[in-house]
């Protein structure tokens, strides 16, 4: 239930789609549990053969008394939500938790995604997830970093591929497939929902590849991300502190057109008048840049990419933030929804996570 979005479109972390899918076992736990709610994201996805076992007539949109956001710490994942019943609503999907190597959380179907997120406003999804790639490719399902070919070769698995970090890009995944993230703070009330992650141990070590087969600790001692939703805009911000300086790259897919002047990008879909302003509030004098959603140069499909059999990320642009040589940053960008015509919401003021 609080996987799907506004638009029907589900948080498709790790091999997962977009699109809506089948969940017949919410018919099953609402008749079990007595729980109408349960019900409910089955009633408006689809129907399934098992439902001549399991239908729940009772299934019911979420009302005013239940909370529109939530976190699951078992699973790691964020759920944040303006308002149920209204497909303009804000959304956003995160995930903490835990990479692939995990016990006992951790599958092969999980990606090196901590901290990605996306995002929906006004009836359209701003920051996407890529989803699953080709399930042919070579070592796909081989989480061993140091065999080759193995799952973290590929542009969609990788933390590059997903909207989160990327710390001193080199072969390695861009995370620790060991890798957790601790959900630190979390608010849901009428006028603010917000969570915080500390993804430290994500990045402060990483796992080596075939050619360079070493664990070791990186230079980040410290590495959080929160997000907040505020009088209609959401707020995203990272708090990073290294040992030594550091490449700090953020990144966001999305599917919309981008432009970009300076440190602000306006995001434009195909059709219709919805747009989104998005805004790096600090720090002073850091500028959006954007790029195709393909491997970076020190990524080992670099030159196989477009041979492979890696899906090909048609019609997805990434928006970029690079702080080369930093040692203590916080980045904060704002992601304010308007109609075009009318003046984006103005974003709250930036202070610091622990004061959220």
């Amino acid at each position: 239930m609080y996987d799907l979005g506004p638009i029907n479109l589900d948080f498709n972390f790790s091999d997962a789609a977009a699109a809506s899918y089948n969940g017949p076992q919410s018919q099953y736990l609402g008749l079990k549990y007595n729980q109408p709610l349960y019900s409910f994201p089955e009633n408006q996805t689809g129907h399934y053969p098992t439902d001549l076992l399991w239908y729940d007539a009772r299934g019911k949109a979420p009302g005013s008394s239940t909370p529109t956001s939530a976190y699951f710490d078992s699973a790691g994942l964020i759920s944040l939500r303006s308002v149920w019943s209204n497909s303009n609503a804000l959304f956003a999907g995160i995930k903490a938790g835990f990479d692939t190597d995990v016990a006992p959380y951790g599958s092969t179907h999980e990606d090196l995604e901590i901290g990605s997120f996306v995002f929906d406003a006004l009836g359209v999804r701003w920051a996407t997830d890529l989803g699953y790639d080709n399930y042919g490719l070579g070592g796909y399902f081989i989480p061993n970093p140091w065999t080759n070919p193995n799952r973290w070769q590929y542009y969609r698995t990788r933390a590059e591929g997903n909207n989160t970090l990327v710390i001193n890009p080199s072969a390695d995944g861009g995370q620790t497939s060991y890798g957790t993230a601790t959900i630190t703070n979390f608010k849901s009330s009428s006028s603010i929902q917000q969570a915080i992650i500390d993804m430290t141990a994500a990045y402060s070590q990483t796992d080596g590849n075939p050619s360079n087969k070493v664990s070791s600790t990186t230079p980040v001692t410290s590495d959080k991300r929160g997000m907040r939703f505020i009088n209609g805009v959401a707020q995203i911000q990272d708090e990073v502190t290294a040992s030594s300086g550091v490449d700090f790259n953020w990144f966001i897919h999305t599917q919309q057109t981008i432009s970009i002047s300076g440190n602000v990008a306006t995001l434009t879909p195909a059709s219709g008048t919805s747009r989104l302003q998005m805004t790096i509030q600090s720090p002073s004098g850091a500028t959006f840049k954007t790029m195709a959603a393909k491997p970076l140069r020190t990524s080992p499909d670099y030159l196989t990419f477009t041979t492979d059999g890696e899906t090909p990320n048609t019609g997805v642009n990434k928006l970029w933030i690079e702080l080369p040589s930093t040692t203590s940053t916080r980045v904060t960008a704002t992601l304010a929804p308007y109609i075009q015509g009318n003046t984006p919401p103005a974003p709250p003021a930036v202070t610091a996570l622990n004061s959220w």
